[in-house]
């Protein structure tokens, strides 16, 4: 089914290095929420957290 290939998907992602990407879409996602809702450097933060992504 389906379903079992994306949790087969979701383990590739974290095997090996994989554990790297996941991480970077964390900092993305912090970078891109203090950009937004926090007002801090949104010019700075907001493209560096989708370059981050």
């Amino acid at each position: 089914m389906n379903f079992e290939i994306l949790l087969d998907g979701i383990k590739a992602i974290f095997q090996g290095d994989g554990w790297k990407m996941p991480v970077m879409w964390i900092i993305g996602g912090v970078l891109i929420f203090l950009a937004i809702k926090k007002e801090m450097e949104p010019t700075l933060l907001l493209p560096m957290g989708f370059g981050a992504i």
